[in-house]
């Protein structure tokens, strides 16, 4: 089945390459907080940590563009996000503070 989010495409790849988060940071150095929200849809890596990532699971060309394509839509609403446009309310991180 072909991924339809980046997330779903970087956990794709690291279950193939038979690894942990925990040993994708130690091998690639990065964050595990960081490599723990790539690979659970709630974030996205610069495109220049992207192609290291691709490089480091041995991504094919065509899941290379992919990774691209999906990287280039917009962000999906978080749950808190689209929960307080439901109700109505400003959007959570306007209930935050955050102007």
């Amino acid at each position: 089945m072909v991924p339809d989010t980046l997330g779903a495409l970087l956990e794709q790849l690291r279950e193939r390459a038979g690894l942990s988060v925990a040993e994708v940071k130690k091998r690639t150095g990065f964050p595990l907080s960081s490599v723990y929200r790539w690979h659970t849809r709630t974030g996205r890596p610069e495109l220049d940590v992207l192609q290291k990532l691709l490089d480091f699971y041995g991504a094919t060309p065509s899941e290379t563009l992919l990774a691209f394509r999906l990287r280039a839509r917009p962000p999906e609403p978080r749950d808190e996000d689209q929960e307080a446009t439901d109700e109505g309310d400003a959007p959570a991180f306007a209930a935050r503070g955050v102007a």
